[in-house]
């Protein structure tokens, strides 16, 4: 019995409708390759236990066996999810997989789109495709997958860090098995990179909301320039976003001029060598919580001191205090993951995302001010010639041959290297870029391509803006009731002791759950645990980052952090070096 697409449609449209909401993309690609390789005049047939897929000319393209299963090559029965190499019709997938947990996520992985065409025509996957717990890679060329594994890098992080299960098809074999693995080396890949780039230790988060705190003291008293003063002035205009890429080097001569058309919004540890050559940006972004960060900034401040023009340094509140303390121009305070949202309020701190780099945060402050378009230079996201790392104006550097992956090049003709860290930047940046609501342009003319971005050499955009006025400098005034004043520091502090008393209702909870009769239910039990585990999710998120607020405001008893007592940090279990990192680094009138 033969069956053609037509006969199908009602599967295919709910299908369809299910990868609208977690993988619309793949929509595009299924529909183009259907035109181009006339999928739609294929046919399939029944023959037994067998399926056949023969294309509009009747050659034989792939026959399964209904029968049969996946192997299973690597189980991992505490894990929830699974590597599943080989979709072929459809058949194998059902089998296997039907009467499985519900909860495991399965990533599919199919080298020959025809299949996955074809697949979701004759199945129905829509239940597990709308929750999220059946994602595809298809694709025969690695370029074609890079995108797919980063868009799907978020629900990684919900599969966990257990080793997932691994299933290959059993009809899939030499050729087809070198492809399949490599499946498994671009997953391991994405897995890496999501990890590296959301996981911080204990003490470094401690110090950042330590240092989120002195911050709050220090820009209480300085010049704050506003979200609504930015928008004010710079709505309407292009923004530039300058990273530190290796590419950067040949961008110098138009960069500067385009400071006299364009925002410019620089990274930190880039913006002294662009004074130096006669660039001044509008804003300098600041987020890395070490004492780096104002080392490569000293020289700027020192530049700066004597300039009518004066950069906005905005920087998440975590930054290295000193860096505040002797900034001279007008700062725009703005959240990070070192304190939670409820103190960031308290502390009139802004709300932009910082994502995971610097890059990110520029990327941010540039969408924030509602600019005409977006522009990105030394954004390379790879490795340059000669293995460089950075611009001439940071620092060398060279691909460590362990971490090394291959990714496609700016101009989509080749390939660069790239290591797990900006493969994991590259994802969120390609995630940020889908819900831009203006126009990105990648004009770094080197490095990675962003999927999602325009393309185009710097000049052609900058020839575009040559009309459009200079953008001005702001000076931004000072602001009552924000930063740590006293009475934000009692607001604090009831929230905190808020936080404590929730803290010892969840754990009388869970002693409640680990005191239940044996003759109680498994269900019930598991609902009873599961109600406290949820709950103590949300309270577990502001005690670990109040408690370095904690520490601060303990730093003396008038809770003035700054006062002479300060030295009492010292005789503070836990807080020693942090007192050495504030004491011997920052010199306060």
């Amino acid at each position: 019995m033969s069956v053609a697409v037509k006969e199908l449609e009602l599967t295919w449209k709910a299908n369809l409708e299910a990868l609208k909401l977690i993988q619309p993309y793949l929509i595009e690609l299924l529909e183009q390759r259907a035109e181009d390789l006339g999928l739609a005049s294929w046919t399939v047939s029944y023959k037994g236990p067998y399926v056949e897929l023969r294309d509009v000319d009747g050659k034989l393209r792939f026959v399964e066996n209904t029968g049969l299963c996946y192997n299973c090559i690597n189980e991992n029965v505490e894990g929830k999810s699974a590597i599943v190499l080989g979709l072929g019709l459809g058949e194998h997938f059902l089998t296997t997989f039907d009467s499985m947990d519900e909860n495991i996520r399965f990533i599919c992985c199919e080298s020959h789109i025809p299949l996955l065409y074809w697949a979701l025509h004759l199945h129905d996957f829509s239940r597990l495709i709308s929750k999220g717990k059946l994602f595809f890679v298809v694709g025969e060329k690695r370029a074609d997958r890079e995108a797919q594994w980063r868009r799907i890098s978020p629900w990684v992080r919900l599969m966990g860090k257990i080793e997932p299960s691994i299933y290959i098809h059993k009809q899939y074999s030499g050729s087809d098995i070198s492809k399949m693995k490599q499946f498994l080396s671009e997953y391991r890949g994405m897995l890496l990179s999501t990890i590296s780039t959301s996981t911080i230790p204990l003490f470094r988060n401690l110090t950042e909301t330590a240092q989120t705190a002195v911050n709050a003291y220090i820009y209480r008293d300085k010049n704050i320039v506003t979200l609504e003063e930015m928008q004010e002035h710079w709505k309407g205009r292009p923004a530039i976003v300058v990273s530190a890429g290796p590419s950067l080097d040949r961008q110098v001569e138009l960069l500067r001029k385009a400071q006299y058309h364009c925002v410019i919004v620089a990274n930190d540890v880039i913006t002294y060598y662009l004074m130096e050559k006669g660039i001044m940006p509008h804003v300098v972004a600041a987020l890395d919580y070490s004492h780096i960060v104002y080392k490569k900034l000293e020289k700027a401040i020192k530049f700066l001191s004597s300039c009518d023009l004066k950069p906005v340094l905005a920087f998440g509140s975590k930054v290295y205090p000193k860096l505040i303390y002797e900034w001279p121009g007008p700062l725009f305070p703005n959240k990070s993951d070192a304190v939670g949202p409820k103190v960031c309020e308290i502390l009139g701190l802004n709300p932009l995302d910082n994502g995971s780099s610097v890059a990110h945060f520029c990327y941010s402050i540039a969408q924030a001010i509602c600019p005409e378009e977006v522009i990105f230079v030394g954004q390379d996201l790879a490795y340059g010639e000669e293995g460089r790392s950075h611009s001439v104006g940071f620092a060398e550097g060279s691909a460590p041959a362990d971490l090394e992956l291959e990714i496609t090049s700016w101009d989509g003709r080749g390939t660069v290297k790239t290591n797990r860290h900006w493969y994991g930047f590259l994802s969120i940046f390609e995630h940020l870029i889908t819900a831009s609501p203006v126009p990105v342009y990648n004009c770094t003319e080197g490095g990675a391509k962003i999927n999602g971005a325009i393309h185009v050499p710097f000049k052609e955009r900058l020839d575009v803006h040559v009309e459009v006025p200079a953008p001005p400098y702001l000076k931004g005034s000072r602001i009552e009731n924000i930063g740590l004043t006293s009475d934000n520091q009692r607001r604090i502090l009831k929230l905190i002791n808020g936080v404590l008393k929730d803290t010892e209702d969840i754990r009388k909870e869970f002693l409640k759950v680990k005191r239940l009769p044996i003759s109680r239910s498994v269900s019930s039990i598991k609902k009873t645990y599961g109600a406290a585990l949820e709950t103590w999710r949300d309270i577990f998120y502001h005690c670990e980052f109040l408690r370095g607020v904690i520490t601060s405001l303990r730093f003396s008893s008038s809770g003035d952090i700054l006062s002479k007592a300060m030295v009492l940090i010292r005789d503070i279990q836990g807080a020693k070096e942090i007192a050495n990192l504030f004491l011997d680094d920052v010199e306060f009138a």
